[in-house]
C-alpha cells in the first residue's frame, strides 16, 4: 500500500470513528428521552382520578416467571375488587388517610363523607302527627326496625342501612285512612302521605357502600333497580364472577398441560377473552370508588385541595410503581446529560430486562394480545442491548457531564505539585571527640 492509500484509509477510519460516535451519542439520547418522558408522564396521571399503576402489567404476567411477577401485583386476578367486604376496607383505610392529609375536617365536612360513604344512621323526616283513625304504625308487614314514628320527636325515622322499598312505601300510604286506590298520582295530598314520599326520596338517595353492595351481592328489592357510575347503569354481576372465577380456573388447568403451539395459540385468545371478562367485571367498581373520591374532593376548600391529592396506601404495588418511576425519570436524565452513563446504562438495560421477562416472546408462552407478533426478540430486548452496547463505550466523556467530569479530574492530577523545602545543614559546633583527645594529650606532661 503506498502512502496516499494510506493516508486515504486512515481519514476513512477516523471519518467512520466520527460518524459512530455521533449516533452512538444519538440513541443515548434518544432512550433516555423515551425512559424520561416514560416517568413523567406516569407521574402526571399520580393527580388524576386514575393513577398510573403497573399491577394490571405484573398480572397478566406469563412465562417462566409468572407466578413471581404475579404475586407481585398483589391481586393478580382483581377477585379483591370483586369482594364487597376488601373493597369497604380499602375505602375506609382511604377514608383515613383522606381525613389525615386534608385534617382536621369541620363537623360539617365529617358529617357530608360519612353520608357519602356509610350513609345516614337514620333518616329523620318531620311528622307532626299521625293521620286520624290509622290503626297502627307502622302498618302490618312492615317492620318498625325499618321506621317508626318518634312521638317526641315529631318525627318520621328511617333506618339508613335498611331503607325503604317501594313495596313498602306504598303499602304505608295505604295506611293512611285518606288513601284513595282512584287516585292517579297514588298518594293521598295529605301531609302524612307527603312525608312518606320525601323520606322514601332520600332513603332512595343510596351511599356509595350501599351501591357497592347492590353491585356485587344484589339487592334490587331494597337498593333500587338501577346502579348508576358516571351517569351510567351499572349492572349487576352477581352470576357474572362465577362464570369469570370459572374461565380463570378452565385456563389455569390447560395452561399447566399444553405443549404444542396451536394449544398456545388458544390459550391466548382465551387469555384475552378473560381479561375482557375481568375488566367488565372490575371496572364498575374500580369507577364506582373513582366517583366517590372524585366527590368527596368537592367538600373541601381551596386551601385544602392545595395540599394536593391524598396518598395511596403503601403495599407491594405502590412500592413496585415507585421504584418503576423513579428509576424512569432519574436513568432517563443521567442518559440524556451523559452524567454517569455506563451505571445508568446498566442499571436501565437491567430494568427494562425485567419487563421483557414479564411477558417473554418465548416458544411455548402464550402471544400477548395486540398487533406485535415477535419471536425471542422484542422493543424491548433491542432496547436492552443497545443500552449494555452504550455502556461498553465511554458516550458520557464525548458528549456529557462525565466529559466535563474527566477533564476537571485529569487538570487536578496534573497540576503541579510543590516540593518540601530542604532541611537547612546545622554546623555541628561541638569538637570532634579525637580532636578533644589530642588536644587534651599535647597539653599534659609527659610521664615519667
Amino acid at each position: 500500500m503506498n502512502r496516499s492509500s494510506a493516508a486515504a484509509a486512515a481519514t476513512d477510519m477516523r471519518t467512520v470513528a466520527v460518524v459512530a460516535c455521533v449516533l452512538l451519542v444519538t440513541l443515548r439520547l434518544f432512550i433516555g428521552w423515551q425512559l424520561l418522558y416514560e416517568g413523567i408522564w406516569k407521574i402526571e396521571t399520580l393527580s388524576t382520578p386514575r393513577p398510573w399503576t403497573g399491577a394490571g402489567f405484573l398480572g397478566a404476567a406469563q412465562g417462566p416467571f409468572r407466578e413471581t411477577y404475579r404475586d407481585m401485583s398483589g391481586d393478580p386476578d382483581g377477585f379483591g375488587w370483586l369482594d364487597y367486604d376488601t373493597v369497604a376496607g380499602k375505602w375506609d383505610a382511604w377514608r383515613d388517610r383522606f381525613e389525615s392529609h386534608y385534617g382536621p375536617l369541620t363537623e360539617e365536612q365529617t358529617a357530608k363523607l360519612d353520608d357519602l360513604i356509610d350513609g345516614p344512621a337514620q333518616i329523620v323526616q318531620p311528622l307532626a302527627a299521625l293521620p286520624e283513625g290509622m290503626d297502627a304504625f307502622p302498618p302490618r308487614g312492615i317492620a318498625d326496625s325499618a321506621i317508626r314514628y318518634d312521638a317526641e320527636k315529631r318525627a318520621l325515622i328511617v333506618d339508613g342501612e335498611l331503607r325503604l322499598t317501594p313495596s313498602e312505601r306504598d303499602r304505608l300510604w295505604r295506611a293512611d285512612p285518606a288513601w284513595d286506590a282512584s287516585n292517579v298520582d297514588g298518594y293521598p295530598d295529605t301531609t302524612y302521605s307527603k312525608a312518606i314520599k320525601r323520606v322514601t326520596d332520600i332513603a332512595g338517595r343510596l351511599s356509595y357502600k350501599q351501591k357497592l353492595r347492590a353491585l356485587l351481592l344484589g339487592d334490587p328489592e331494597r337498593n333500587g333497580d338501577e346502579i348508576k357510575i358516571n351517569g351510567k347503569v351499572a349492572e349487576k354481576q352477581t352470576g357474572e364472577v362465577e362464570t369469570y372465577r370459572y374461565r380463570l380456573d378452565e385456563y389455569n388447568a390447560k395452561l399447566a398441560t399444553a405443549d404444542q403451539s396451536f394449544e398456545f395459540d388458544h390459550l391466548g385468545k382465551q387469555w384475552g377473552e378473560i381479561q375482557s371478562l375481568k375488566s367488565e367485571l372490575t371496572g364498575p367498581v374500580k369507577a364506582l370508588g373513582g366517583e366517590m373520591i372524585e366527590k368527596a374532593h368537592t367538600f373541601l376548600t381551596t386551601e385544602q385541595k392545595a395540599r394536593g391529592r391524598e396518598p395511596n396506601a403503601w403495599n407491594a404495588v405502590r412500592v413496585s410503581d415507585t421504584l418503576v418511576i423513579t428509576g424512569l425519570t432519574t436513568l432517563g436524565t443521567l442518559l440524556i446529560i451523559g452524567c454517569w452513563t455506563r451505571l445508568a446504562a446498566v442499571t436501565a438495560g437491567v430494568m427494562l430486562l425485567s419487563f421483557y421477562l414479564v411477558w417473554p416472546p418465548w416458544p411455548g408462552v402464550p402471544t400477548p394480545p395486540g398487533v406485535e407478533h415477535s419471536l425471542v426478540v422484542n422493543k424491548n430486548l433491542i432496547e436492552v442491548a443497545a443500552l449494555f452496547a452504550i455502556a461498553a463505550l465511554p458516550t458520557g466523556t464525548w458528549f456529557g457531564v462525565d466529559g466535563a467530569l474527566a477533564r476537571l479530574w485529569r487538570s487536578f492530577r496534573s497540576r503541579p505539585q510543590t516540593q518540601p523545602a530542604a532541611p537547612t545543614a546545622v554546623a555541628n559546633t561541638e569538637p570532634a571527640a579525637e580532636a578533644v583527645e589530642t588536644e587534651q594529650d599535647e597539653l599534659e606532661p609527659a610521664a615519667v
